[in-house]
């Protein structure tokens, strides 16, 4: 099973209410909705997939299966974007 994480060259605030990501590669920047924010900020802290969707669940009022669905979309189009990696 990979595991994702957050690519080393992404800087973020981790206590900012809205996350704004600096992509070193390129100098670009990526801004997180709520959604995504609370997402990146839990896989940075190294939760396992079913805690996220829990979490996500419960704090946005999803069923399971909208929030897995949810951490998915997000999950790929950040690899898609190496804001995050795959190990």
């Amino acid at each position: 099973m990979e595991t994702i994480r957050v690519a080393p060259w992404i800087s973020w605030v981790p206590d900012a209410a809205s996350l704004v990501l600096f992509d070193e590669r390129d100098s670009s920047y990526h801004v997180l909705n709520e959604s995504a924010s609370h997402i990146w900020r839990l896989l940075a802290a190294g939760e396992e997939q079913e805690m996220i969707v829990a979490a996500l669940g419960a704090d946005h009022g999803l069923p399971a299966d909208q929030a897995a669905e949810a951490i998915g979309d997000f999950a790929t189009a950040a690899l898609a974007k190496g804001l995050l990696v795959a190990e």
